[in-house]
């Protein structure tokens, strides 16, 4: 045999034995990737054998986890576009039955709508009618008895909601001193708080006493008010 033959058959055994221990350092890599366990003499011998070290393994590990990561994610890809499709379908589906739907509620809604429109006008111009027939009656008996209650009623009207607006203000204020007395860390001003509630109760009472007379009044007006405006709508 001649030399070159030689040098080019050693070269290629050479070859061989690297791609054996670069298959080796793959199946290392794949063993540990899957979870496995490898012996320590095996990897000794495997990074003897290819002049790997532990920081070329943990890159090999990871880089092959991550690539198997990407590959699910190809392969997801098939099965996540049928997926968009049967949403799109889906959606789709229920865009026209909601157009449908509300086609239909349209259908019935706006001409009840349009409907309550003109009736409320027609309400608006029976009230105008009436405190027109109001203001225009010619039964001047009526007239006078309408002029001398319309005074004392407003009258009373507000003397009604002004006695109401102090009782709630008595009753919130007594409250806040009734809280105020609770929370008071000194003696002296929890029964400051206590007398200034009781005195605001006190006054409270004699409002509640008085308010049924003024109701009274306001109810025997606004009862005869509105005969007369009733007998005042005849032609």
């Amino acid at each position: 045999m001649n030399l070159n033959a030689l040098l080019d058959k050693i070269a290629g055994r050479q070859q061989d034995r690297q791609k054996a221990r670069e298959a080796d350092f793959r199946k290392l890599v794949v063993r540990i990737a899957d979870g496995h366990e490898p012996d320590a003499d095996v990897i000794d011998a495997i990074f003897v054998d290819t002049g790997r070290t532990i920081e070329d393994l943990r890159q090999s590990v990871e880089l092959l986890q991550r690539r198997r990561e990407m590959r699910r994610q190809v392969d997801d890809i098939p099965k996540l576009a049928a997926e968009v499709l049967d949403i799109e379908a889906k959606v789709k589906e229920a865009s026209r039955i909601f157009d449908e739907a509300r086609k239909k509620h349209d259908d019935i809604v706006d001409p009840l709508e349009y409907r309550i429109k003109q009736v409320r006008k027609l309400i608006s111009e029976g009230e105008q009618a009436r405190r027109d027939l109001v203001s225009t009656c010619t039964d001047e008996k009526l007239v006078k008895e309408l002029a001398e209650i319309t005074k004392p009623l407003s009258e009373c009207e507000r003397e009604v909601a002004k006695k109401e607006t102090q009782l709630a203000n008595l009753r919130r204020n007594a409250s806040y001193q009734r809280d105020q007395a609770k929370h008071a860390q000194r003696e002296p001003n929890a029964e400051a708080h206590k007398e200034e509630a009781e005195k605001l109760e006190e006054e409270a009472k004699a409002l509640e006493r008085e308010l049924p007379r003024l109701t009274e009044v306001r109810h025997r007006l606004r009862v005869r008010d509105r005969k007369l405006r009733e007998q005042m709508l005849e032609p």
